[in-house]
């Protein structure tokens, strides 16, 4: 079995979220177009070390999920990804977009060498994520934040995740994760309001087995929050991974050693302003995505400040110039009126944008 029945009582997690959650309408959604790759062996810890942005250690010691990157050696994303632990040693699941598993693998196996670690495709599980479908654009009332002390940086003690009479209260069928040795529950490491991840055996049904909704939104949440994810969104070989706002979602230590694509990662942040970044769209009306697949958002006098990278309804997400998107009295994008914002999670100062408004 992949999963052992130490992780699976981490379900108390998803009952604490749920309870909270259920006031707001918590909804489970799966995550058709995210696929699991299996990377196990002595070596699992060291071998990753040397190939992603962050900092594997910090999983080593216990802190059950990450997200990093992937570069290639130009420094230019190749995937974006999110590692968990699990309860056998030595073992990780790595999330990545379905369309780039296989190339993922084939990546990682280059750089195997003579190091002992097992590589494969994990076909029998697969992920799910529940979230809030309350309003994102109200933040502060979210009620993720009232779990933040509990889960930042650490796996749940067993003393915490009992099952009691509060949750039949309160209408959740938690009681049938009893039966359940084989499930794993996590916070997203990016944002609380991005909710949980849920990997499972594929023949389960996780609205079913929580008494929830089933949820089709999350890309739209995501768009709100102004978060790319997969190849759609963080173009391989040419995006990077500074203007992707992995920095900004957890995703990059600057105090590792070297890893592939390091150097001009680190150049950037250190000596260099970003000046392009990944942030929210919001549409006036709606847009075919397939007239706005290579749109160009412009501003009042036409000028051009960034592109679409994705879509959904009325949200989407562009790679902005962000001086010049935050200035502008008006975005246009194919005809359609658009307005952008400075996400709330980004840090209060950004000294690197912060540099370029003083050179102006």
């Amino acid at each position: 079995m992949l999963i052992g029945s130490g992780v699976c009582r981490r379900t108390g997690l998803l009952r604490s979220f749920c309870s909270s959650a259920s006031r707001n309408a918590a909804v489970a959604e799966p995550l058709e177009q995210r696929a699991l790759l299996r990377v196990a062996g002595k070596d699992a810890y060291g071998f990753l070390q040397g190939l992603m942005t962050n900092d594997i250690t910090h999983v080593q010691s216990g802190l059950s999920s990450m997200y990093t990157m992937f570069l290639n050696t130009r420094g230019r994303v190749l995937y974006d990804a999110i590692i968990y632990q699990t309860s056998e040693k030595g073992v990780l699941l790595i999330e990545c977009d379905s369309l780039a598993i296989e190339a993922l693998a084939k990546h990682l196996k280059t750089y195997r060498l003579r190091k002992k670690v097992d590589i494969d495709v994990e076909n029998n599980y697969k992920p799910w994520v529940v979230y809030e479908t309350v309003s994102t654009e109200n933040s502060s009332h979210n009620l993720l934040v009232d779990l933040k002390d509990k889960l930042d940086g650490r796996v749940l003690p067993p003393d915490y995740l009992g099952l009691g009479n509060k949750d039949k209260k309160e209408g959740l069928s938690i009681n049938a994760f009893n039966s359940k040795d084989n499930v794993l529950i996590f916070r997203d490491p990016r944002l609380l309001e991005l909710g949980l991840r849920v990997l499972c055996p594929s023949s389960e049904d996780i609205p079913q087995l929580l008494g929830v909704g089933r949820g089709d939104s999350y890309v739209s949440l995501r768009y709100r929050l102004g978060v790319g994810e997969g190849v759609k969104d963080i173009l391989p070989d040419e995006s990077f991974p500074l203007e992707s706002n992995c920095d900004f979602l957890h995703g990059v230590s600057f105090h590792k050693g070297c890893y592939i694509g390091q150097e001009l990662t680190a150049r950037i942040y250190h000596t260099g302003v970003i000046r392009k970044r990944i942030m929210p769209l919001y549409l006036e009306s709606p847009l075919n995505i397939v007239t706005a697949s290579s749109g160009i958002i412009v501003n009042e006098e036409s000028k051009a400040v960034g592109k679409l990278r994705g879509l959904e309804n009325l949200c989407g997400i562009g790679l902005l110039r962000i001086s010049e998107a935050l200035a502008a009295k008006l975005l246009t994008l194919c005809s359609t009126n658009v307005k952008t914002l400075r996400p709330h999670w980004w840090p209060k100062q950004a000294p690197k944008e912060l540099e370029l408004k003083d050179k102006l």
